[in-house]
């Protein structure tokens, strides 16, 4: 069985003001314990788990486990065999904005299915006695933690324990007055031991067929006990389930498996009246006399044992329903807290997003504007670059064609010059010529050909 709360601590919940939560459980041994805090509490809020005086969960005297996105998980074995049935969970919250949450989770079996699940090698008398040596540690710390709680945020416990708890364990498990379970197991155990004893003694019988027997029987019931802690692991669970999504789907489906869970331990029972019968039959032919006044007294003592079941079961249902109806409200009452934060959180998230946008338009507006001048400022740098690379260049362009021309005029001027030269030089070619006698070879009709003065022509001449 896996008993879960899902505690939520209002913000300034002081360590000097702890808020009290009782987490209802049966009979058993304590095997796993898990704390697990979601994100964002970051340290600020802190859980301890007590069995009334006795702080159980941290062990250290005035100690709580804390902590941020994590989960913390261990295996204990810890026995819860006395009245009343719960565990007190005490928490704080020093947040002064938030409140938190913590999820608490215990796992507890009877001592038959603890003893065949996690120690089957050891005998039911090793298991026993480590049972009480556990006690009489746990009553010693207990003893030793009375001095120390009156240190600690816990020292009201001490002062006055809560008188509620007393009226809720009534009303959760209504045993006849005087009568407990380990008072019914003894009697049980008790009226056993004496009609085997009486129906030996009447008659000789085969013990290690009765061994044998009575073997078969303890298998038998430690398998029932495994089937009905597994159909009250599959209740649990679904009930956490029931916790988590809220639906009336899961509430009916519920109780549609508590019927057959009904139904079946009424075919449990049957089973069981049919076995008394037979045994009663058994006994009736061992054993005349003793033997059948104690199986009566043994059916009397079954029939107020089932009654008290009958009256469990029944505060149990009733005490479901309580938890359904109060986790009903509590997830309303988270739903609207989430709206309402949400809500908050988005309109905050709108201003945000308003004042980033203007920011941002305003910061775009600058940014233009900033540009804008900075283009302008180059395009002018670059306007008044142009005109002075103009400038240059159209002076440039002038000072070469001025230099051209100068060049041109000096070109001719020395052309004609040379022209002038060359005429006076042919001049000077033909008087000598015409004074001097000189062969000219001419170049005539594909050969040459001697001239004589004369001469009128210059061209291809060989002198």
């Amino acid at each position: 069985m896996i008993y879960v709360a899902n505690i939520t601590t209002p913000a300034n919940t002081p360590q000097t003001n702890l808020l009290i939560n009782r987490i209802r459980v049966t009979k058993g041994l304590v095997y796993k314990v898990e704390f697990y805090f979601p994100s964002g509490s970051r340290g600020l809020m802190g859980v301890a788990v007590f069995d009334g005086l006795y702080q159980v969960w941290p062990s250290s005297v005035g100690a709580f486990f804390v902590g941020s996105e994590l989960n913390i998980s261990f295996e204990d074995m810890y026995l819860k065999n006395a009245a009343p049935f719960e565990f007190q969970v005490y928490t704080y919250n020093e947040d002064d904005v938030f409140d938190h949450l913590v999820v608490v989770r215990i796992g507890l079996v009877s001592n038959d299915v603890y003893l065949a699940k996690f120690l089957p090698g050891k005998s039911e008398e090793y298991f026993t006695e480590l049972l009480s040596q556990m006690q009489a540690e746990r009553e010693a710390q207990r003893k030793l933690q009375r001095n120390l709680i009156k240190k600690t945020p816990f020292r009201f416990i001490a002062e006055k324990e809560p008188e509620v708890k007393e009226v809720e364990v009534q009303k959760i498990v209504e045993v006849p007055t005087g009568i407990t379970q380990a008072d019914l197991d003894k009697a049980v155990a008790e009226a056993v031991a004496k009609a085997k004893a009486e129906a030996e003694s009447a008659c000789s019988i085969d013990l290690s067929r009765l061994r044998s027997e009575f073997e078969v029987k303890i298998s038998t019931l430690q398998t029932e006990l495994r089937t009905k802690s597994e159909l009250l692991n599959e209740v649990e669970a679904k009930a956490e389930a029931l916790a988590e999504q809220r639906g009336v789907e899961v509430l009916r489906r519920m109780e549609t498996e508590l019927a057959a869970k009904d139904a079946a331990l009424a075919a449990e029972k049957d089973a069981k009246a049919k076995a008394v019968a037979e045994a009663n039959e058994k006994a009736r032919l061992l054993a005349e006399g003793k033997a059948a006044e104690v199986l009566q007294r043994m059916e009397t003592e079954l029939a107020a044992k089932d009654k008290a079941i009958a009256a469990e079961k029944e505060a149990k249902a009733k005490a479901v329903a309580e938890t359904e109806a109060r986790l009903k409200a509590e997830a309303e009452q988270k739903a609207a807290e989430v709206l309402k934060r949400l809500e908050a959180e988005l309109a905050a998230k709108d201003k945000a997003i308003a004042a980033e946008k203007e920011a941002k338009a305003k910061a775009v507006a600058e940014t233009e504007a900033r540009l804008k001048a900075e283009a302008e400022q180059k395009a002018a740098e670059v306007l008044r670059r142009l005109e002075a690379e103009l400038a240059a260049k159209d002076a440039a362009l002038a000072a070469e064609k001025e230099s051209k021309a100068k060049a041109v005029v000096e070109t001719d001027a020395k052309a004609s010059e040379t022209i002038k030269q060359l005429k006076n030089d042919l001049e000077n070619l033909r008087v000598t010529f015409a004074t001097q006698k000189i062969d000219i070879y001419l170049w005539k009709d594909g050969i040459w050909r001697r001239e004589r003065p004369p001469y009128r022509e210059l061209g291809h001449m060989i002198v």
